[in-house]
């Protein structure tokens, strides 16, 4: 063996009065021997770091080891017997466990059986739970810390990276060595805030044993990547998949618990060890006490007789046991319907819960497609150039709803429950709801303002529909109308909030008011509860608030995007899509068409290139449930380095621009329903608000000399451009007015030479690119007609005009317009976006040879909830 101090060959040697028998192990902190303590007669383990001569950091985190481990006795923690120093060399004397680490048994088994991974995750939650109440964080949590004896029990060992912290806090002492900005531990284990360099908790140590629990369980990391920096984004930004995808008969609530472990945010975690501890013991004693019947049970051959006795028992245990609030998350897991090319989104369950209509695009367009419950092949049951999409059944399940622009104009059809020729029911109408009574159909419609409001037609004839909803009945659109079990009431969705209103006339009542978007929403059976879609916790899930307002509870662990939701007549199926559009930066040389591509597994919109080209500033919710302002560093326009956030404030923002010095960007933030402009340092001092007006302001954009910023406000009760004075990134002085003519208004920006001012307009269906004076005194002219048209920004090296549209095709694409006679070119070679109205932002870069776009690629397939005899929704 190796002399344990010189490296040198040798037959035996001492340590104090230890006499060293082998090496165990070593690794890049240290190196373990098997040592017999001669004087007491045992066996011990002996560490230290490994050469010598050790740099100071290593001793002191030997030490440090001691003391923090010295401090704790628990069964779960290996034991520390004594510390000392031969030839200058700091040296650890504990308790020898025999076995092996998790690390080494998933190299040997790829994963641990269930049983024991809950064993493991009990014993060090309960270990921790020790450590935390003497005041110690350990810090490095990880399958190398972690023995596990073949007698049972594991051990949590190496408190090299240990912290202390005051009794009774979470926070780290100020007593403590080194820099708690410094970011410490094991990649792939280190919570958030570790990562962050914002310090550990007691909660750190919560993450880390969650992602040790998903490892042990599952076999697969919980965060991977190719190098460290990707490692580190999942960790931020990506959630693990559910358990049940590696475990089939794994208990959902373990899955629940691990996630619950992994949250993102330190406050939404387990608040102590002790709390996940009780937990998962909860799990293992029904497991050892065979309560707990897996969903998903092997496939085996058993009597029928004790297949019978056993689905009575599970009857039995879940009438005792379940009651129609426990939420299903806790229940079960959901299974996949469809996993097919393209997109499947928007489900509807027929009434008597067998079959499940849904919008897709595999057969290149948007169509209606038709599925049983349990699976198998799909049935197309429209087959038209137009897009289909937003099916809606009849109570009697005899015939669907849909929507589709196959006459030219948006309106709703019906089809037979198989399929068959359709005909027109409403025209110039979206989101049909059928009334419980099958007399009525609850839509969505544009007023006279150009928004979505919701109306309510007999269906013996519609013609005579009349509007429910109006401009203070919540901001923007009105979408998605859901009828009460007894046709009372329907809840719809406004532009990031859910509303009441009675379905026979009457004020309409805000439901929901949290900073997230809340939509889809539908009614439980009996009319208590509205499930609804919201991303209030960083990924669309499934949540119930009552129907008469309160606080919504989180329903589902969220096993991607989960949208869309439908539920059966019986309320015991809940089928949902993970429908979502995820968009990616990519950034174009116009003359020669390259592309590159930016972007992760968050959304990332609304590029704009700063003036000295060497930055570019991006909206993105890379952080989950809310979107800031980001800035990507950039060299030879492409990325250099990882991009860096600007705004860090409640809210939602959104269309930044940058000032034309470079030093600001104005933005609209999005709080609580209320919109209004703020302006931001790019160094990342704090953001000041702008505008402070109850009305709705948003769009801004500096006025070519930076003294001006200009942006839509709604104050005077229409649509309106308005002009404000700025000075070092504050209000200057009074603003002015440009008035609309009526229209909606979307992005303006002003011309290079000052002069004028595009933006797009909206009057009714059509959207046009516009332009009026900057000094205001004539009506905006209309430049294009029909054409379709989102965005609009000038090329600031040439003055041109360039636009974002579907100019009558149903793809985004950029088109240059002539100022004077609106003629269109096509740039050459063309600049496709997306066929998502979302891709509509861009931006030219200041020197006219790039543009940055956002490209929408949607995805998504269905999924179904199950529910458990004796629960309904």
């Amino acid at each position: 063996m190796s002399d344990p101090r010189s490296g040198s060959p040798v037959t035996s040697t001492y340590i104090g009065r230890y006499r060293v028998l082998g090496e165990i192990g070593r690794g890049g902190m240290g190196v373990v021997f098997r040592a017999r303590d001669e004087r007491l007669d045992r066996d011990v383990a002996l560490k230290s770091p490994l050469a010598d001569g050790a740099a100071s950091e290593d001793v002191q985190r030997v030490v440090r080891e001691a003391r923090a481990a010295s401090r704790v006795s628990h069964p779960h923690i290996v034991t520390i017997y004594e510390v000392l120093e031969v030839d200058g060399r700091p040296w650890i004397a504990m308790e020898l466990v025999e076995g092996e680490t998790v690390r080494d048994a998933l190299r040997l088994k790829g994963r641990l059986p269930l049983e024991d991974a809950i064993r493991m995750v009990e014993d060090i939650a309960e270990a921790l739970d020790a450590a935390h109440e003497r005041g110690v964080l350990h810090r490095d949590v990880n399958p190398h810390n972690i023995m596990m004896s073949p007698r049972g029990g594991a051990r949590l060992m190496d408190f090299g990276l240990a912290r202390m912290v005051e009794p009774d806090t979470t926070q780290v002492s100020t007593k403590t060595v080194g820099s708690e900005s410094q970011v410490v531990g094991t990649v792939g284990y280190m919570a958030p805030e570790q990562i962050l360099g914002r310090g550990a908790s007691t909660a750190s140590d919560v993450f880390a044993l969650g992602a040790v629990a998903f490892e042990a369980i599952t076999g697969a990391r919980a965060f991977s990547g190719q190098s460290t920096g990707d490692v580190f984004d999942a960790t931020l930004h990506r959630e693990p998949p559910p358990i049940a995808k590696f475990v089939a008969d794994a208990p959902t609530e373990i899955d629940r618990i691990v996630h619950k472990a992994l949250a993102k945010r330190a406050d939404e975690r387990y608040q102590s060890a002790r709390e996940l501890a009780a937990d998962v013991r909860a799990v293992r004693r029904r497991l050892e006490s065979d309560e707990h019947l897996p969903i998903t049970p092997p496939a085996r051959r058993i009597p029928w007789k004790a297949a019978a006795a056993a689905l009575a028992v599970a009857v039995a245990v879940a009438a005792v046991r379940l009651n129609r609030d426990t939420p299903p998350s806790a229940l079960n897991s959901p299974r996949q319907l469809t996993s097919m090319s393209g997109w499947e989104a928007e489900p509807a369950l027929s009434p008597d819960g067998s079959l499940v209509a849904y919008a897709s695009n595999q057969s290149g367009n948007a169509d209606i497609w038709l599925l049983d419950v349990v699976g198998g092949q799909s049935l197309r049951l429209t087959d038209d150039r137009a897009d289909d999409r937003a099916p809606a059944w009849f109570p009697d399940g005899t015939s669907l709803a849909f929507v589709s622009d196959r006459s030219g104009v948006t309106g709703i059809w019906r089809t037979a429950r198989l399929g068959g020729s359709a005909t027109l029911v409403l025209p110039d109408a979206v989101d049909p709801a059928i009334a419980p009574d099958a007399r009525r159909i609850a839509f969505a419609r544009r007023d006279a303002s150009g928004f979505f409001r919701i109306w309510v037609a007999p269906l013996d004839d519609p013609p005579t529909a009349r509007m429910l909803t109006t401009t203070v009945a919540g901001l923007w659109d009105h979408r998605q109308p859901a009828w009460s079990p007894d046709g009372a009431l329907v809840v719809y969705a406004a532009a990031r909030d859910l509303w009441i209103v009675p379905s026979g006339g009457g004020t309409a009542r805000r439901l929901t008011a949290a900073d997230a978007t809340d939509l889809n929403p539908v009614w439980s059976r009996d009319g208590r509860f509205i499930f609804f879609s919201s991303n209030r916790e960083g990924t669309f899930t499934l949540w119930r608030v009552p129907r008469d307002g309160g606080t919504a509870v989180r329903m589902t662990g969220g096993h991607g995007p989960e949208r869309h939701a439908s539920i059966s007549a019986l309320g015991t199926q809940v089928v949902y899509s993970t429908f979502e559009d995820n968009a990616d930066l990519f950034l174009r040389q116009l003359d020669t068409g390259a592309e590159v591509r930016l972007g992760g597994e968050r959304i990332e919109r609304s590029p704009v290139f700063a003036p000295d080209r060497q930055s570019m500033a991006f909206v993105s919710d890379r952080w989950g449930g809310r979107y800031d302002i980001w800035l990507q560093p950039l060299e030879a326009r492409r990325p250099a380095g990882e991009p860096h956030r600007v705004t860090n404030h409640p809210g939602s923002v959104a269309q930044p621009a940058f000032s034309p010095d470079g030093r600001w960007i104005a933005y609209h933030r999005v709080l609580d329903g209320q919109r209004d402009i703020w302006i931001a340092p790019v160094d990342g001092a704090a953001a000041s608000q702008f505008t402070t007006s109850p009305a709705s302001d948003i769009h801004p954009d500096w006025s070519p000399d930076g003294q001006e910023i200009v942006f839509v406000s709604d104050r005077s009760g229409a649509d309106e451009i308005r002009l404000a004075p700025v000075r070092e990134g504050r209000p200057g002085g009074e603003g002015r007015a440009i008035p609309g003519g009526g229209l909606l208004i979307d992005a303006p920006t002003w011309s290079p030479d000052s002069a004028t001012i595009a933006f797009v307009g909206q009057a009714g269906d059509e959207r046009d690119a516009y332009l009026v004076d900057a000094a205001g005194g004539r009506p905006p002219r209309r430049l294009t007609t029909g054409a379709g048209a989102w965005r609009v920004a000038w090329n600031r090296a040439t003055g041109q005009l360039w636009a974002s549209g579907f100019w009558g095709g149903r793809v985004l694409s950029l088109r240059i317009l002539d100022t004077g006679s609106g003629a269109m070119t096509t740039p050459e070679p063309p600049v496709i976006l997306s066929a998502d109205p979302a891709s509509s932002d861009f931006d030219l870069a200041w020197d006219g040879r790039h543009v940055a776009f956002a490209r929408y690629e949607p995805r998504g397939d269905l999924w179904i909830y199950q529910l458990p005899r004796g629960q309904s929704w």
